[in-house]
């Protein structure tokens, strides 16, 4: 559970999940057994080494790719950062709701970014990737997250794979939202995938390469490691919680997502009729089955709501973690169809494996109320 308190809720799941109780053995079993260097050649690195392969298995298995394929990095905004520094050009064309790493690598690389704005209140479409892919310079790079983390919009990027492919333009998806709760059918040329976005440890991630797309460069210089793609020894711990999380996610797929759904289908249906005027984000479209966008009634901000419910043990985002304390109007909400003014009356709640039944009917009870009582 993520909290032992039985006052404590915790829908906050697209920011950072508890760890789960496979990844949290795994971690400590590694943190004995597979304590060795998986690089050296005596019992010690070859116990560690097996680690290493049965948790980089894993995350292939997850994301329906090739051991091969699978390099590991301390996370996704590694991952991002290698991505987007091993492509020669300098034109990128970046859906508008992309994470803040994507355009903060490519802003710190000085690189032109071509924005791609998703349907109004929908998904990016391919036909408008396609558009200013073709409309400028070929691009080094195009990026288009397979879900994204404020709304939980699913994007098409499988569709976007042949096209692009067909141009000679590598595609990268980040689907650090998406793994874990959707089983994987997409295969881009770069796919990104954080560990704790699926009940593995904080400080770990992966980029998954396909063998048609060009190769990356490392950042760091040493001792080759990773295929010589990510020198440094790896966080045996750490990579093997992921691989625990991962074969964990694969397992309980899909009677996951469809218990997630139901939950958050239960959620929405109770707060829309305790609160006439709200309205969920994206209702129309493909979504992922944990995350609700929810909009509240005029009069009623979102980070009024969330001190309550904080205070109440209840624990909701308002839009992306990473943007907590910003005065501003969500750039992804913005870009997403809302207005400046509903974008500050948009809370994110998202689901987990520990969310229970029990918790929503609570919920249901204590958002109205808080609802209510910060009404102007």
């Amino acid at each position: 559970m993520p909290d032992s308190r039985p006052d404590r809720i915790y829908l906050d799941y697209n920011a950072t999940t508890p760890l789960l109780a496979a990844a949290r053995d795994a971690i400590l079993a590694a943190l004995d057994g597979g304590f060795g260097n998986p690089s050296s050649k005596h019992w010690a690195g070859r116990a560690a080494h097996t680690v290493l392969a049965e948790a980089r298995a894993a995350v292939a298995r997850l994301a329906g790719a090739e051991p091969e394929q699978v390099i590991f990095t301390s996370g996704a905004t590694e991952a991002i950062h290698q991505v987007l520094r091993s492509q020669r050009c300098s034109r990128l064309v970046c859906s508008a709701i992309e994470h803040p790493a994507v355009f903060g690598a490519a802003e710190g690389d000085r690189r032109e970014v071509s924005l791609v704005m998703p349907a109004n209140r929908g998904p990016v479409e391919v036909e408008a990737v396609l558009e200013v892919v073709d409309g400028g310079p070929p691009p080094a790079l195009v990026c288009v997250m397979a879900a994204n983390n404020e709304t939980g919009i699913l994007n098409p990027v499988g569709e976007l794979v042949a096209p692009l492919r067909e141009r000679g333009v590598p595609l990268m998806v980040d689907a650090s939202q998406y793994a874990g709760k959707l089983e994987i059918d997409f295969a881009p040329d770069y796919m990104i995938i954080a560990a704790h976005k699926l009940g593995g440890p904080k400080g770990v991630g992966a980029v998954v390469v396909h063998p048609e797309a060009p190769p990356l460069v490392s950042l760091f210089d040493g001792g080759g490691q990773e295929g010589g793609k990510r020198s440094g020894t790896e966080p045996m711990p750490a990579i093997a919680g992921f691989g625990a999380a991962a074969a964990w996610s694969v397992a309980q797929l899909p009677g996951l997502s469809a218990r997630y759904a139901a939950l958050r289908d239960r959620l929405e249906a109770g707060l829309q009729a305790a609160l006439p005027g709200s309205f969920v984000l994206g209702a129309g479209a493909r979504r992922l089955p944990n995350t609700s966008s929810f909009v509240l009634p005029e009069g009623v901000e979102s980070e009024a709501v969330m001190g309550h419910l904080n205070r109440a043990g209840v624990a909701v985002s308002a839009g992306s973690a990473c943007h907590s304390g910003s005065v501003t109007p969500s750039r992804v909400l913005l870009a997403s169809g809302l207005t400046a003014a509903e974008s500050f009356r948009a809370l994110r709640l998202s689901l987990g494996h520990a969310t229970t039944e029990d918790e929503i009917d609570r919920v249901l009870d204590l958002l109205p109320a808080a609802a209510r009582r910060v009404a102007r």
